[in-house]
């Protein structure tokens, strides 16, 4: 088992949203974090060791695409307001040769909302380890007050790069 830690200047994670406007988006800045996994002498993920991951996030600046949308979601995402968003992935299993489903369970202001996960591993050394993953969310889930009638979808993918910790 070794211990490996977010690489924040490799690793991305967007938001998109769906339907889209122009005008959407979140910039996230601040991804720290470290994930326990055992790597097989062949490079593949020991699926037989505990996995676990956890990390956290900073929500610098959220646009919905007009004014009044974004002056909504401000109000419950402005960074004034909170310290970080934090995470951790659950009950990971393997699916394929180098594929997990997980639930990833996030907290932003008090709020926490678990949801289904789909990635991937790509193991090229045991120094040199990239995990990919999306997750798609509805904002009411979070307490984000949206119109009945308007159906909106996070989708959110990342792309980890891990560095093993000495």
């Amino acid at each position: 088992m070794a211990t490996y830690e977010i690489d924040k200047e490799r690793s991305t994670f967007s938001l998109r949203f769906s339907p889209s406007f122009p005008g959407m988006g979140a910039k996230i800045s601040g991804l720290t974090g470290r994930f326990d996994a055992a790597v097989d002498h062949d490079g593949t993920i020991d699926w037989d060791a505990p996995f676990s991951g956890a990390f956290e996030m900073h929500v610098e600046d959220i646009s919905l695409g007009n004014r009044f949308m974004t002056f909504g979601a401000r109000q419950w995402l402005d960074p004034r307001q909170y310290d970080r968003v934090t995470g951790e992935l659950l009950d990971v299993e393997p699916e394929g040769t180098d594929g997990f489903t997980s639930h990833v369970r996030i907290n932003v202001k008090g709020t926490e909302v678990t949801m289904a996960a789909t990635g991937r591993f790509d193991v090229r050394t045991h120094d040199d380890i990239t995990v990919h993953g999306r997750s798609m969310a509805d904002p009411r889930e979070f307490g984000v007050a949206l119109p009945p009638f308007l159906n909106v979808m996070v989708h959110v993918r990342w792309r980890i790069e891990l560095n093993p910790v000495p």
